[in-house]
């Protein structure tokens, strides 16, 4: 399995020691996944955003706009089992739920059901069973855990279509529904805003450039590839 990220932390990136943005903050988390046409998974992308608990952080919309944000991706080499990176995920899901401020999503239940059914020989997959279980009744608040958002059915107005979500949310960018680095890092990206938008945490009144903000923080991975 091939690894894209800027971070600097092993699997659980939650570690005291290993935070890209310091121990205090909140984090707000995002999870999107790849599948061909077939229905295949091909790979999962992750988007991490820095939260302010008493106050909304203001983006400012303007060409070239800095976001500091962590990111990875998992794609699968050729022929290997979807499990592999149910594996992966699942891990992910297991800090993200207890160590996340939110976590974020876009129509994700039938993600997580395909999910569980990847894992080897229907094993026990302890995050993605119980964020599924979140995901089921959002509204239900649970001491130390993560926040779940469904950026597809919880903003109102609210889009199936991941590319409408982000033009209602004022989010731009050419390559959302591409098979690529780049778009996997981007969709991760659009659905942490929209979720961090949607609970209070990020606000921006003009249209943020995603292609531009995805440039900035992954040029040296991304060239590696074009």
């Amino acid at each position: 399995m091939r690894q894209t990220t800027n971070l600097a932390w092993p699997t659980t990136p939650f570690g005291a020691s290993q935070r890209p943005f310091g121990k205090s903050r909140p984090m707000l988390a995002a999870l999107t996944l790849t599948t061909a046409g077939d229905g295949r998974l091909l790979s999962a992308g992750m988007a991490y955003l820095a939260c302010d608990s008493t106050r909304t952080l203001a983006l400012n919309g303007t060409h070239g706009q800095v976001l500091r944000f962590g990111y990875e991706v998992m794609t699968l080499d050729r022929d290997e089992p979807a499990e592999v990176l149910a594996r992966e995920v699942d891990a992910r899901l297991v800090a993200c739920r207890r160590e996340a401020k939110y976590l974020g999503g876009h129509d994700l239940a039938g993600d997580l059901e395909g999910l569980a059914k990847h894992a080897e020989g229907g094993r026990h997959v302890p995050g993605i069973d119980s964020v599924g279980e979140l995901w089921a009744d959002r509204t239900r608040k649970g001491r130390a855990v993560a926040r779940m958002v469904d950026t597809a059915h919880d903003p109102v107005p609210s889009a199936l279509d991941l590319d409408e979500a982000c033009m209602i949310a004022r989010l731009h960018s050419h390559h959302i529904g591409e098979p690529s680095t780049r778009a996997t890092i981007t969709e991760a990206l659009c659905v942490a805003l929209i979720a961090a938008r949607h609970t209070g945490r990020y606000d921006w009144a003009k249209m943020l450039d995603l292609d531009d903000i995805v440039t900035e923080a992954a040029w040296d991975q991304l060239t590696k590839e074009e």
